[in-house]
């Protein structure tokens, strides 16, 4: 059987840059992966992220409290 995955938990991005830093889609990455609930992004900024070749984009469940980016900006 499944586990429930806990209420806290949610997909999310965990994007770094591939250079010192890097601006897109309105926010600035470094090498320190930034997490960003899937529910703050559009289907296109999705897209535009993971297709970018100077990110690192990785798919993740994260816990709420451990992502840097909750609530649409």
């Amino acid at each position: 059987a499944k586990k429930a995955q806990p209420k806290n938990e949610i997909p999310a991005l965990l994007i770094s840059s591939v250079g010192a830093s890097f601006r897109r889609c309105g926010f600035a990455f470094s090498k320190d992966p930034l997490g960003i609930a899937l529910d703050c992004l559009t289907e296109e900024q999705i897209q535009v992220l993971q297709n970018e070749k100077k990110l690192k984009v990785q798919e993740v469940t994260a816990l709420l409290d451990e992502l840097h980016v909750k609530e649409v900006v």
